[in-house]
């Protein structure tokens, strides 16, 4: 009986006020491992957008609920996003050579300008970079909230308000889950054990997705300025930190990159 009892209290998720160290070395190695998997799905380059999208619902959804959805959620969202993620691509790409074209113009003198207008054009890709970073937490974050019936988002702090039966999580404490087999699950809806993505569309991976997230990103910087120096620091620590970097550990950083704008948009958002 006790063994029983030992067994039975073993699996089941810890308290927030329990959390030890296994807990963070796990958040850790999920992290990383969004980071490597997003790398290695945007390997063709035709499938970064899709790639990017689909980390950023992961991690959206980890930051709130502290579990990341399942493998075939992530996976139908991936393959979703690849055609709608093809034009932010494109434009991205475009706009990373334009600014590459300038700054060898003027280094080479083809340009007039000098060193200031390099450091200039240095400080406008950063704060492109910032404002990009934005939009892929907004585009995450529209695609991480349930779209089914009954449900509503209290903006406040980002976590689901449901309505009708079901636990209550208006009191900001999220509902952990712990193991490996609860990643697998499907993303399971907290409120009445149903898949978030059953009912229709699960996310919102369509041209429009991308159109809404670089409207609400805009709408945000507009408001709060805070949000873009920080996301443009992130982006400049990441580029830096990037060089220094062996080529393998890269793919590492960028899973904890996209938690950092994930983080400043929750905090200062």
């Amino acid at each position: 009986m006790d063994n029983r009892q030992s067994r039975a209290t073993d699996i089941l998720p810890r308290s927030p006020a329990a959390r030890d160290w296994r807990d963070t070395l796990r958040d850790a190695t999920d992290l990383a491992l969004a980071g490597i998997l997003m790398t290695l799905a945007a390997l063709p380059v035709v499938t970064a957008g899709a790639a990017i999208g689909a980390a950023s619902t992961a991690i959206a959804q980890w930051t709130d609920q502290e579990r990341f959805p399942g493998v075939r959620v992530s996976a139908r969202t991936f393959a979703r996003g690849i055609l709608p993620g093809l034009p932010p691509l494109l434009i991205t790409i475009a706009a990373a050579a334009l600014l590459r074209l300038n700054i060898h113009a003027l280094g080479t003198g083809l340009v007039p300008g000098g060193r200031p207008l390099i450091w200039a054009t240095a400080l406008l890709g950063l704060v492109l970079a910032g404002f990009a970073g934005m939009v892929v937490v907004e585009f995450g974050r529209a695609g991480a909230e349930p779209t089914h019936a009954g449900t509503e988002m209290d903006r406040s702090d980002a976590r689901p308000a449901r309505s009708g039966a079901g636990p209550d999580h208006s009191d900001g404490e999220p509902a952990r889950s712990r193991g490996g087999l609860d990643r697998l699950d499907g993303g399971r809806d907290r409120s009445d054990g149903e898949p978030a993505t059953s009912g229709g569309e699960p996310f919102r991976q369509d041209g429009a997705g991308w159109r809404t997230a670089v409207r609400d990103a805009a709408r945000l910087v507009a408001a709060r300025p805070a949000v873009l120096a920080a996301s443009t620091g992130i982006m400049a620590f990441t580029i830096g930190l990037g060089y220094l970097l062996q080529a393998i550990l890269v793919p590492i950083l960028a899973g904890y990159t996209l938690l950092a704008l994930h983080v400043v948009r929750r905090r200062l958002g």
